[in-house]
């Protein structure tokens, strides 16, 4: 369970009451990506109907115009011991690092998610998708 599914599990809220509330006090920015690990991403991004998929490079971040709406890594990688969809509720931003047993994701409003929360998914071929950020 991830640091959202603990907080949300001990202050007795269900993941939809977490939504509801951001939603009423009117957090309803953009979701963003920051890829500081060494290995590409996929990043979702939705619209009412189809999902699709971006290739995150590393040292960048999803654009700001898009809500980023889940993450994952493109060879199978785990993201905090989960190889689903790491979910990037409203207004948060996940950034992803390299960890010894594969990648960590510093997000207090994400959580992994079934593969089926954004199936179908539309894969994007592109390299060059998202904003170069400076190695730290």
């Amino acid at each position: 369970m991830g640091t959202i599914g603990a907080w949300v599990y001990l202050a007795g809220f269900s993941r939809q009451d977490l939504r509801i509330f951001l939603h009423r006090i009117g957090l309803r920015a953009n979701g963003h990506i920051y890829n500081r690990s060494s290995q590409p991403l996929w990043v979702i991004v939705t619209s009412p109907t189809q999902a699709f998929a971006y290739r995150l490079a590393p040292n960048h971040k999803s654009p700001d115009s898009l809500d980023a709406d889940a993450v994952k890594s493109t060879n199978g990688t785990s993201i905090e011991s989960d190889t689903t969809w790491y979910k990037v509720l409203d207004g948060a931003t996940g950034e992803v690092r390299d960890a010894p047993s594969g990648l960590q994701i510093d997000c207090l409003l994400c959580y992994p998610v079934h593969y089926s929360e954004f199936n179908p998914v539309i894969y994007s071929d592109s390299t060059k998708w998202g904003t170069y950020i400076t190695p730290e």
